[in-house]
């Protein structure tokens, strides 16, 4: 699927996922006239990022990497994985309605984008269930 000027139409899936994403780990990049989404997770996640980038394989750049960071202060290296979409003016919609500035927020009418699948992947980013009762949060 493209439109008028061949760039490719994003599915509802890949919409789904983009939003989970950055409601969650993920992050919006606007360096250029569109923004793109950028994925890292550690590496004990490497299957979960490997799913993210089967669901959006279609307007990613390249397959997740590893990606080694040296702390210095500690000599503690730190793996992760790490992927980026394309820049897209799909992308860059979802840029101006999760942030203020570059800063990510979350709009008032949330409801309108959540999902089943967008709201399973903000729980497995960034949420967790309580131990002192039978609740999950969200952060």
């Amino acid at each position: 699927m493209t439109n008028a000027v061949g760039r490719k139409i994003l599915t509802h899936k890949e919409r789904e996922v983009i939003i989970g994403c950055v409601l969650g780990d993920g992050n919006l990049e606007k360096r250029w006239a569109n923004a793109r989404l950028r994925i890292d997770h550690s590496y004990k996640f490497k299957k979960y990022i490997f799913w993210k980038f089967k669901l959006l394989k279609r307007i990613a750049t390249k397959k997740p990497y590893l990606v080694k960071e040296v702390d210095k202060r500690y000599n503690v290296v730190y793996k992760r994985y790490h992927f980026s979409t394309i820049a897209h003016n799909e992308i860059t919609k979802f840029w101006q309605i999760f942030y203020k500035g570059n800063r990510k927020t979350i709009p008032p009418n949330l409801k309108e984008f959540i999902s089943p699948l967008s709201l399973a992947i903000w729980i497995m980013d960034d949420g967790y269930k309580r131990n002192d009762c039978d609740a999950l949060r969200i952060n």
